[in-house]
């Protein structure tokens, strides 16, 4: 892949979304410079989460809806190769465009066992901590998650630092975008303050080393703007594909 090939790369975004944050640090981190970031934002209204109708988004974002027929973010069009869903982007960028493998240089399976891991079974817990509107479907949901946390915690290959110790991985952006989301559970189902929770000493090492990073801190949205960005999943108004995925009868 050349420097020109790079600037061909047109990069379907949305500052609030945790899939896609993940892609876009992972090309911030391989100093793609040239990559041209396209806001997408698949609502109704800019502020809410009522989903977009297929058609419209054609209407609006032709050229996305050829990178992403099913008009999801995140979403690649390299120099008319395309490429939607976080773990396509994500693939893709590391099998094409990450040719020193930077993010996958020491035990790739673990790594990618990590990422499918947090995905599939701990990322599903945020948002059904989120979605459920009974009391004690919330706090199940929120045990689990904390469960989950644990699990991810142990781990990880490394006592401090990231998830390798000195350097930032794939494995890393699994988790670090719902992290920085805790403050949304908080906010919303009061969720204790993980930060200053003893039980999670290796992820307060590990988050120190994320949010430090300054390809990592490029994509950070204020906290405060997440918060009211997803009070719909919290009041139950939500009709966007993740509400739908991760809706409360698929999950406990």
């Amino acid at each position: 892949v050349t420097a020109a090939t790079m600037q061909n790369i047109k990069f379907y975004c949305g500052w609030f979304c945790p899939y896609a944050q993940g892609v876009w640090t992972y090309l911030e981190m391989l100093s793609i410079h040239g990559f041209e970031y396209i806001e997408i934002n698949p609502y109704k209204r800019r502020d809410s989460k009522q989903k977009m109708s297929l058609e419209e988004k054609a209407r609006l974002y032709p050229e996305f809806i050829k990178a992403s027929p099913l008009g999801l973010i995140p979403a690649i069009d390299h120099d008319g190769h395309f490429v939607s869903t976080c773990t396509d982007c994500m693939k893709y960028i590391a099998d094409v465009l990450d040719t020193k493998k930077r993010m996958l240089n020491q035990d790739p399976e673990k790594l990618w066992q990590f990422f499918h891991f947090c995905q599939q079974e701990l990322v599903p817990y945020f948002y059904r901590a989120l979605l459920a509107q009974e009391k004690n479907e919330q706090n199940l949901a929120l045990q689990y998650f904390l469960d989950h946390l644990h699990i991810a915690q142990a781990q990880m290959l490394e006592a401090n630092g990231f998830f390798l110790g000195d350097h930032f991985s794939i494995a890393d952006l699994a988790l670090a975008p719902w992290w920085q989301r805790l403050p949304i559970l908080m906010h919303y189902r009061n969720l204790h303050d993980l930060n200053k929770d003893p039980a999670f000493a290796r992820l307060h090492s590990w988050w120190a080393a994320v949010s430090s990073d300054p390809s990592f801190q490029k994509t950070m949205a204020p906290i405060s703007n997440l918060i009211h960005n997803y009070r719909e999943y919290a009041n139950g108004s939500a009709t966007s594909t993740v509400a739908k995925t991760f809706a409360p009868q698929k999950y406990l």
